[in-house]
């Protein structure tokens, strides 16, 4: 039976798709977990360096962050003053926890279905972005590697241990019928 590469297609699409939702639904998780959503309720529009300040977060990544959340209309920002505002009515979904619109919980148990994100809420929380550059063990460095990924909007990257001419070969398949 042939193959359809229209199907195939559709389908690599749908999956991109889903990987571009669980990227953004990644870094919500980490502003619920570090509660920046919850800071920007309580004291209003920030700049990232007050929200750092505010949160016990790095400055340089909680930047990046915000610029995120700004990209995918979950804050707002105002260019002028450079401040990052939650709105009313995203607030009552992700920081307002007696709000019957709350997915406060629904974020936690994903949390917990996904597992600790430990050293993810280390990097911004202690390290910050210094420990970006910082050799370390090799989960640490994936995990360094998936934040710069995540923060910056790419979804994949190559093992620093491939090569283009590695990751370009496919294996072979043998069919016997």
């Amino acid at each position: 039976m042939p193959l359809d590469g229209a199907s195939a297609a559709s389908f690599g699409a749908q999956l991109h798709a889903d990987l571009e939702a669980c990227a953004r639904i990644s870094l919500v998780l980490l502003g619920h977990q570090l509660g920046l959503y919850q800071t920007l309720l309580e004291a209003g529009p920030l700049t990232s360096v007050e929200l750092a300040l505010a949160s016990g977060t790095d400055g340089p990544l909680v930047r990046q962050w915000l610029a995120s959340q700004h990209a995918i209309r979950y804050l707002e920002h105002d260019a002028r003053t450079g401040r990052y505002r939650l709105p009313a009515e995203h607030a009552l979904v992700l920081a307002d926890d007696a709000s019957p619109h709350s997915q406060g919980r629904h974020l936690d148990a994903l949390g917990e279905c996904i597992g600790p994100n430990a050293e993810l809420l280390d990097l911004f929380r202690l390290e910050g972005a210094d420990a970006l550059c910082k050799p370390s063990p090799p989960i640490k460095s994936d995990r360094r590697a998936m934040l710069r990924n995540l923060l910056s909007g790419e979804l994949v990257t190559e093992p620093e241990s491939s090569t283009r001419a590695e990751s370009s070969v496919r294996p072979q398949v043998s069919r016997h019928m």
